[in-house]
C-alpha cells in the first residue's frame, strides 16, 4: 500500500467506535487467576480475568510459553499474576473460582 493512496474523509467517529473501550473497564476491577495445563509433557499457563459483578464475564489468556516441571510454572505464573495486578489495587487475587449462578 502506498502512503499517498489513503483518502481522507470529514467523518466524525460515533459512540459505537468506542463501545470496545467503554466494555473493557471491568477489567479494572475484575479479579484474576491463573491455571495450569499439561499436554505433550510440558506444562502451560492461562490466565483468567473474571468481572466481580457479572460472573458470566470472563477473558482468559494463555501464556505461549511452556515449561518442562510444574514448580517452574507456577513460578512463571506468580509472576505473571503479579504482573496482572500491578498497579490495580482493586484486581483481588482468586485461587479457586466460586460461581453462584442463581
Amino acid at each position: 500500500m502506498n502512503i499517498y493512496n489513503i483518502v481522507f474523509t470529514d467523518y466524525t467517529g460515533s459512540s459505537m467506535d468506542l463501545t470496545l473501550l467503554q466494555q473493557a473497564n471491568w477489567l479494572q476491577t475484575a479479579k484474576v487467576s491463573y491455571a495450569l495445563y499439561e499436554r505433550k509433557n510440558l506444562w502451560h499457563i492461562r490466565l483468567c480475568f473474571i468481572d466481580a459483578n457479572n460472573a458470566y464475564r470472563i477473558i482468559c489468556r494463555y501464556i505461549n510459553d511452556s515449561y518442562y516441571t510444574k514448580q517452574k510454572a507456577e513460578v512463571y505464573a506468580a509472576n505473571f499474576l503479579r504482573a496482572a495486578l500491578k498497579g490495580n489495587y482493586n484486581t483481588t487475587n482468586t485461587s479457586s473460582i466460586n460461581i453462584n449462578y442463581n
